[in-house]
C-alpha cells in the first residue's frame, strides 16, 4: 500500500504515489493520483487511511488513477 496525504491506495505491486492533482478538494471533487506500479484490476483508493470510505475509480492505467472524493471527506 501506498499512503498520500488523506488517503491510502491498496493494490500491488508496491504501488509509488509521485503526485496529486488537485492538492485539495471537497466531496465529489475530481483528484488525480500519479504514480508507478498500479494494477488496474486490483486497486482500492480509500480517504480516511485504512478505514476509511471507499474512492470510486472512475479510470486507471499503470501509472494514474482518477477518483472521486468520497461523501465526509475532502483533500488538503
Amino acid at each position: 500500500s501506498a499512503t498520500g496525504g488523506s488517503f491510502t491506495f491498496i493494490g500491488p505491486p508496491n504501488p509509488i504515489i509521485t503526485g496529486v492533482n488537485p492538492t485539495s478538494g471537497g466531496v465529489g471533487s475530481a483528484v488525480t493520483i500519479h504514480g508507478q506500479n498500479f494494477d488496474p484490476s486490483a486497486l482500492r483508493v480509500l480517504f480516511g487511511g485504512a478505514d476509511g470510505a471507499s474512492a470510486p475509480i472512475t479510470s486507471a492505467s499503470a501509472t494514474t488513477i482518477n477518483v472521486t472524493v468520497p461523501v465526509g471527506f475532502a483533500i488538503r
